[in-house]
C-alpha cells in the first residue's frame, strides 16, 4: 500500500540532520537539475550514461519468485470467462505500479528504500522480465505516451525525486529534483506530463508541501501547492484541462483539479481529521473523479470518495479493508486493491455502476498498484513480487 512506500518518515530525519548541520536549502530554482541534467530537463542529452551504475540489464532473482500455481479464488465474476491469477513476477521485491502501452507491454515498479534496488519489471505477454534497475531509489510511479515514451519516477521515502525516461531502447534519466519526494506520474501526452509529491518551499526543515512538477516537452517547471508539511501521493487526469491530485496534510485529505489554466483546492467533502490520506484517484471527467483513502472516522480502515464536480462523499463498501490504489474502464466499471484488516490477505473491490463488491483474493500479501486496459485485461501488484492478472 502507499503507506509501505510514500509515508514521509524521512522528515524526523531531515530535521536531526539541519540541527547538526547539513544545508537543508533546496537547490537553485524551481528547475533545479542534478548530475547530468540539462538546462531543458527531459532532453535526451541529460541520460544517465549505459556505462553508470543505473544496469538496464540488472536481474532480479529467479529463486525468489512467488508461487506461479498458487491462484487466488474469483468471488465475484464479471465476465464467466475472466478470472484472476498470480502471475510469476520473478522476484520478491515490493511493487508498487503498473502501467502498459498495450496488453502484451506492460511494466510494473517497486522497490524498497535504503533495502533494494529500484526496479521496473516488463511483460511481453508471456512473461515478466528486469527492463531497469535504479540503485537504491525505489520506483514509485509509471505512465507512458506510447511504448517509445515511457516514464518513471523514483526516490518515493529519499529527499531527491528523479525521474527517468524509456525511449524504447533504453532507460535514461529526464530530471533530478533536489529535497523533494516525487509519488505518482500521470499525462495527457508527450508534451502535457505531471509529477506530484512534496518538496522543501523553504530553508526551513519542516517548511514542506505538496508540489506538482510539469513538463511540457522542453522544460520541468515546479508548482507548490497545499499547506505545511502536505503532500500528494496521487496524481491522475481525463484530459490536459482535468487533472486531479490528491494526498494529506496535518489536517486530513486533501485534493486538488487543474483545469488547465490553475490549480484549484477542491478538498470539500474530505475529513479534517489528522493523520487521514488520499492514496489513489481515477478520472473518468470533470464531475466524476474516485478516489480511495482512510477512513473519517479514523477507524484504521479505508473509504473511497465520489467526486461529483462539487464535492467529495464518501461511499459505501465493504469492512475491513485498507485500499491504495484505484483504476476503471470507465465509469461502471472500477478496481481498488489493497489488502483485509480482517483476514490479513489481499482485498479487490469491484464497482459496476451501483455498488461496490468483494472480489476473492487469498494471496497473503498487500496490493498497492492496479492498471488495466479493459474490464478483461487488469493488473494489480504489491508487497513480496506480487502480480495478479485479470483476463481470460
Amino acid at each position: 500500500m502507499r503507506k509501505l512506500c510514500h509515508r514521509p518518515w524521512f522528515l524526523p530525519i531531515l530535521f536531526l540532520a539541519c540541527l547538526i548541520g547539513f544545508s537543508c536549502t533546496p537547490s537553485g530554482d524551481d528547475d533545479s537539475a542534478g548530475p547530468g541534467d540539462d538546462d531543458v530537463a527531459g532532453d535526451d542529452d541529460a541520460a544517465v550514461d549505459d556505462d553508470s551504475t543505473v544496469d538496464d540489464d540488472t536481474a532480479t532473482d529467479d529463486d525468489t519468485a512467488p508461487d506461479d500455481d498458487a491462484q487466488p479464488d474469483d468471488d465475484t465474476t464479471l465476465n464467466p470467462t475472466c478470472q484472476w491469477t498470480v502471475m510469476d513476477s520473478g522476484t520478491k521485491i515490493d511493487l508498487y505500479t503498473a502501467w502498459g502501452a498495450s496488453p502484451t507491454d506492460v511494466y510494473a515498479g517497486g522497490g524498497i528504500p535504503f533495502e533494494t534496488n529500484g526496479v521496473v519489471l516488463h511483460y511481453d505477454g508471456t512473461t515478466w522480465s528486469s527492463s531497469f534497475s535504479i540503485p537504491y531509489l525505489p520506483v514509485a510511479s509509471l505512465w507512458g505516451a506510447s511504448s517509445t515514451d515511457i516514464y518513471a519516477v523514483a526516490g518515493g521515502d529519499i529527499a531527491m525525486g528523479a525521474v527517468f525516461r524509456d525511449d524504447g531502447s533504453h532507460w535514461k534519466l529526464a530530471k533530478i529534483v533536489w529535497m523533494s519526494v516525487l509519488s505518482s506520474i500521470w499525462g495527457s501526452s508527450p508534451t502535457d506530463i505531471y509529477a506530484a509529491g512534496m518538496s522543501a518551499a523553504s530553508p526551513s526543515p519542516l517548511d514542506w508541501t505538496a508540489v506538482v512538477y510539469h513538463f511540457d516537452g522542453q522544460q520541468w517547471t515546479k508548482t507548490l501547492l497545499g499547506s505545511w508539511l502536505s503532500i500528494f501521493y496521487a496524481i491522475s487526469g481525463s484530459s490536459a484541462s482535468n487533472v486531479f491530485a490528491v494526498g494529506s496534510d496535518f489536517e486530513g485529505e486533501i485534493a486538488a483539479r487543474f483545469d488547465g489554466q490553475t490549480w484549484s483546492d477542491i478538498s470539500t467533502g474530505l475529513s479534517t481529521m489528522p493523520e487521514t490520506s488520499m492514496y489513489g484517484v481515477w478520472v473518468a471527467s470533470e464531475s466524476d473523479a474516485w478516489a480511495v483513502g482512510d477512513n473519517p472516522d479514523d477507524s484504521g480502515e479505508s473509504k473511497v470518495f465520489h467526486y461529483d464536480g462539487s464535492s467529495w462523499s464518501p461511499q459505501a463498501i465493504p469492512a475491513g479493508n485498507q485500499l491504495s490504489g484505484i483504476w476503471g474502464s470507465s465509469p461502471t466499471d472500477i478496481f481498488t486493491v489493497g489488502y483485509s484488516n480482517l483476514t490479513g490477505n489481499c482485498v479487490i473491490l469491484h464497482y459496476d455502476g451501483s455498488s461496490w463488491s468483494p472480489m476473492k483474493c487469498d494471496q497473503g500479501q498487500i496490493l498497492v498498484g492496479v492498471w488495466g486496459t479493459s474490464s478483461c485485461n487488469v493488473f494489480a501488484v504489491g508487497s513480496g513480487g506480487t502480480i495478479l492478472h485479470y483476463g481470460k
